[in-house]
């Protein structure tokens, strides 16, 4: 009765799945290591000379793809805490020179938002339970 089950004809996962990984096996049994040597070598030369694509594609097949934008510096953490407003100027400027993307800005912006609410939190307490006690 699932989505997958066994006479569900349209969950039976994706049909071409089978002849990729053939195709791959394929290429992976057609490759020798010495292809691959002088492949690289040539990708070295080429980012060596300054093609940036090249060097892009070297770099990120020997030492992984780049996060999707560091997430912003939002102040020091050595015992000198960062007001919330000074941590959002960060995060804007950060934003503004091309530092961190508009996502991880928006991710930043958004913790600092809901970290201004739990300072608040202590204080809307305070003022509750004196008005309370005022009904008493």
């Amino acid at each position: 009765r699932g989505r997958f089950s066994k006479f569900n004809q349209f969950g039976q996962g994706n049909p071409l799945a089978k002849r990729a990984q053939a195709l791959r096996t394929a290429a992976m049994q057609a490759v020798t290591e010495d292809d691959l040597r002088q492949v690289v070598a040539v990708l070295i030369t080429f980012a060596k000379a300054g093609d940036v694509q090249a060097a892009r594609l070297l770099l990120e097949r020997t030492l992984g793809k780049p996060r999707d934008g560091d997430e912003p510096d939002l102040g020091p953490v050595d015992g000198n805490p960062t007001t919330l407003p000074e941590a959002a100027q960060r995060v804007l400027a950060q934003l503004a020179t091309g530092q961190t993307t508009l996502e991880a800005a928006e991710r930043a912006l958004g913790l600092l938002d809901r970290i201004g609410g739990l300072w608040h939190l202590p204080q809307l307490e305070a003022r509750l339970k004196a008005l309370e006690a005022t009904k008493r």
